[in-house]
């Protein structure tokens, strides 16, 4: 993990505005800093008291839970722009998950005291938060629903329409983000074999083909049509 130099991050531009007050500004520009993570290395590790607010300046990272068997269970992908650690910080928790880098990462880090103080001094950053944590929610329930409800086919599809939407480049339909299979049945709770099954289904059906490391959409509306029914 090694410093780095000060780049443009979504949580800088938050917390700075033209409405910040010169004092707090300050403190943000001493306080944020940048740092480096290679390919598999962790960001933070489950039941750890939470450091810092962090935001993904370059890279993705998974966002993990992890059973007493060893079995991982992806909640979440975090890419450019996307904030975490916050949550524990805010209810007064550790570290629920791990996180840990999938290429190399640059993040932007700040400090937990920092953070506290300035959400709970600045309405704006208290705002912004509050309504990250109601769409974080959101996500949450959406999950739950899809493990509890929907049938494994179903549950693929929908995770290729919200990788889609988050990494999709709209000329090619290609996902812009490399996954090994096993991370995406982790995604959809399920084993390897299933997810297999399953995705060779959907390119037999010329919905889906992978370009190399990467899953490109080809019918859209019947990939749709799936995750609706």
């Amino acid at each position: 993990m090694n410093s780095t130099s000060k780049s443009s991050c979504t949580l800088h531009d938050i917390l700075i505005t033209e409405k910040t007050s010169p004092e707090i500004a300050r403190i943000v520009e001493q306080d944020l800093r940048y740092k480096q993570f290679e390919k598999g290395e962790f960001l933070s590790h489950d039941g750890e008291a939470p450091a810092y607010v962090m935001c993904v300046v370059s890279g993705t990272i998974k966002k993990y839970l992890m059973d007493a068997s060893g079995h991982e269970f992806i909640v979440r992908i975090f890419k450019a722009g996307d904030i975490f650690g916050y949550t524990g910080i805010l209810n007064n928790s550790n570290t629920i998950g791990f996180a840990q880098a999938l290429e190399k990462v640059e993040v932007c880090c700040l400090p937990h005291n920092t953070f506290l103080n300035i959400f709970e001094s600045e309405m704006s950053v208290c705002n912004y938060f509050i309504k990250r944590l109601s769409y974080e929610l959101d996500i949450a329930w959406r999950q739950i629903e899809s493990l509890a409800l929907f049938d494994v086919k179903k549950r693929i599809c929908l995770l290729l329409l919200r990788l889609h939407a988050k990494f999709g480049d709209a000329t090619t339909w290609v996902i812009n983000v490399e996954l090994s299979r096993d991370d995406l049945a982790k995604l959809v709770g399920i084993a390897r074999e299933s997810f297999s099954r399953s995705i060779r289904e959907l390119e037999n059906e010329k919905i889906v083909s992978f370009v190399g490391k990467k899953i490109q959409i080809i019918n859209l509306g019947l990939l749709t049509k799936y995750g609706q029914s």
